[in-house]
């Protein structure tokens, strides 16, 4: 296959639900023509409830895992092979080309720290203890340079 921006995610780790889920037949939306929306939307969570059963991410609080929480049910309304490696994995970005670099140069202000580079030996900063944050402590940096 040549160059395709919409491949499905080749993830660094297998995640074994995922997989499984990939290889699944496709779901045949022709099967839903004919139907009431209420025998269409049991049969849709009837499927996403089985397709969903071991799903990794059903316990997960984090905000972003809510889409992966319910990848059964994206295969059960249809979601082909990319989407679901999309919504699992996270979308790649592809180019047909690498583009070219872009240089900015560093804005003038940047000269007025110029000292905290050249003269870190003389650079103190703050050291916020994590057992103790009610009394930061002044540290010296000298073995930097």
């Amino acid at each position: 296959m040549g160059f395709c921006p919409s491949k499905p995610t080749t993830p660094r780790q297998n995640i074994p639900f995922v997989e499984s889920l990939l290889v699944t037949p496709k779901i045949k939306l022709q099967e839903l023509e004919g139907l009431t929306w209420e025998e269409t939307f049991d049969l849709v969570c009837k499927r996403g409830r089985e397709l969903n059963k071991g799903n990794p991410w059903l316990g997960d609080p984090r905000p972003f895992s809510s889409l992966r929480k319910n990848l059964g049910f994206w295969k059960s309304i249809g979601a082909d092979r990319t989407v679901l490696s999309w919504i699992a994995y996270g979308v790649q970005f592809r180019f047909e080309k690498e583009p070219r670099r872009k240089f900015f140069e560093n804005p003038s202000s940047v000269w007025q720290y110029e000292f905290l580079i050249v003269n870190t030996k003389n650079l103190y900063f703050l050291v916020i203890n994590s057992h103790n944050t009610t009394y930061p402590t002044l540290a010296r940096i000298s073995s930097v340079v």
